[in-house]
């Protein structure tokens, strides 16, 4: 408890700060004025990107050698993303997609593992797209301190990947201990996907398009609120504020979301107050299209169990 609630105070003392000097007022009311077909638009393609996250899940298991259909990883990834906002831990989600992954039958490594994997996958296709905007941010932005800030975030990402990637070739003396063994098989299945051709390029390809998805969806609230935001403004700068989010110290990102789109659209000329009300939207949309995977937790009743581990188990689409 007591670290959400260092996080909580993280969150709070970051949006005050971006609070300090702004007039409240007028961004409720810019907030408010948010054109309705902007935002019915930007909630649904935002609802609609669990597609890609059930296929990629559906995807590793398949690499593991525990084949899941969609029917039966997007109820799952939706439930997950329900509980990453209503749990303490920003994790918390994924914790359950685990659990509720186990009980629906499969062994409770494989959970874990595949859900670790996924993660682990999302995040290299997101350095990927902040890879490939690089030459575009550096086109836009003229400021030295945060292109060396980008240039160490992108060569620290992949070279924690090029680790993650190597970790069962610990020393076998330390094999004896649990959580050694534990990330050494994380290690093997990551590179199974990721260094198998067949493998990685599906995975990548349903995490850009998610990626994708998120840029596309600011990109609409930001023409909603009437914001002078162009779609390369959001190549560059959302997967960096989505990146900054990754660092688990606030809750669901809240304040770091915020500081990330205020310093980042800052650099391309976008007033202070613009990118916080797009950012705090943009956090409300993502909270508003999570709700439904409570309903889907409730549909899926403990009686339920037994028979969708007989559906998960025969479909392998």
């Amino acid at each position: 408890m007591w670290k959400f609630l260092a996080k909580v105070g993280v969150s709070a003392l970051l949006i005050w700060l971006l609070l300090r000097g702004q007039d409240v007022g007028a961004l409720w009311r810019q907030l408010l004025a948010v054109e309705r077909l902007h935002l019915i638009a930007a909630a649904a393609v935002l609802w609609l990107l669990a597609i890609p996250s059930a296929l990629r899940w559906s995807k590793i298991l398949e690499a593991m050698g525990r084949p899941l259909g969609l029917r039966a990883t997007f109820p799952l990834v939706l439930i997950g993303l329900f509980f990453n906002l209503t749990l303490p831990s920003s994790f918390g989600g994924d914790a359950v997609r685990m659990w509720r992954a186990n009980r629906a039958g499969l062994p409770a490594a494989t959970a874990v593992l595949s859900v670790m994997v996924d993660r682990l996958i999302a995040l290299a296709a997101l350095l990927l797209l902040v890879l490939a905007a690089l030459p575009l941010f550096f086109a836009r932005v003229a400021d030295s301190r945060a292109e060396i800030g980008v240039l160490l975030l992108l060569g620290i990402g992949f070279f924690g990947f090029a680790i993650a990637i190597a970790l069962d070739r610990l020393p076998f003396s330390l094999e004896r201990f649990r959580i050694v063994r534990g990330i050494a098989q994380l290690s093997a299945e990551l590179r199974n996907v990721l260094l198998t051709p067949g493998r990685a390029a599906p995975t990548l390809l349903y995490s850009l398009v998610n990626q994708g998805g998120v840029i596309v969806v600011v990109a609409i609230l930001a023409k909603g609120l009437g914001l002078a935001v162009s779609w390369p403004d959001c190549l560059i700068i959302v997967p960096l504020a989505v990146l900054a989010t990754v660092i688990p110290i606030s809750v669901a990102g809240w304040g770091v979301r915020e500081q990330a789109f205020v310093t980042g659209f800052g650099l391309l000329g976008v007033p202070a107050g613009g990118a916080l009300t797009l950012s705090v939207l943009f956090g409300l949309v993502n909270t508003v299209i999570s709700l439904p995977g409570g309903l889907v937790w409730l549909a899926s009743g403990e009686r339920r169990t037994g028979k969708n581990r007989m559906t998960m188990g025969m479909d392998g689409e």
